[in-house]
């Protein structure tokens, strides 16, 4: 189980004045400022949003995971119980439970705000697809996978002609052509 200790959360860094001019309050006040001026415009008329970070906001990304980071360090301490794995990608999450805490895990999650309603897939047939893969648990409790394409897949992608930068499209073939279906992975943890 790792620790959910916070990180450092010292913004009297010694090296800030090597990256900018800004004081700490200055630096704070942008950040309120940006984070707080969410207007945006809808079928003609000017709203403006009452809660979260603006989406599009380069920012908003960066405040959303630290947020996550504390209401999930807060979730997981105050369980009655461990989880075996909890592991997190922007917004999806590993998580190996016990399978009769399973429905009171969601349920406890889903308690620590008003605002943050999680959802949750479990395996089906020791099966779990999970970003671009797909794990499954074998007889002896490894996991294996190998790469997922969802049902929707299309494999569309960007047209070398299209008006974003090539390098950008380049890399999008490269990665389509590196991309095998057969790809097998085996991790080292195992269910207990």
């Amino acid at each position: 189980m790792p620790s959910y200790k916070p990180h450092c959360r010292n913004w009297e860094h010694p090296s800030l004045p090597d990256h900018t001019a800004l004081t700490t309050a200055q630096i704070a006040d942008l950040l309120n400022f940006v984070l707080r001026s969410i207007y945006f415009q809808y079928n003609g008329s000017i709203y403006e949003q009452q809660e979260g970070a603006a989406l599009g906001n380069l920012v908003s990304v960066i405040i959303a995971n630290l947020y996550m980071e504390s209401f999930e360090e807060q979730a997981i301490t105050s369980l009655s119980y461990k989880l075996r794995i909890w592991k997190r990608y922007f917004d999806d999450t590993f998580t190996i439970v016990d399978r009769e805490n399973i429905d009171n895990f969601l349920q406890h999650l889903n308690s620590q705000h008003r605002s943050i309603c999680l959802t949750m897939e479990t395996e089906n047939d020791t099966k779990l697809a999970l970003f671009d893969s797909a794990v499954s648990r074998d007889h002896d409790g490894c996991l294996t996978g190998i790469v997922y394409r969802k049902p929707t897949q299309t494999n569309q992608y960007l047209a070398y002609d299209s008006h974003h930068p090539p390098l950008k499209v380049t890399k999008i073939r490269k990665a389509t052509a590196a991309s095998e279906p057969e790809i097998e992975f085996k991790s080292t943890a195992a269910l207990l």
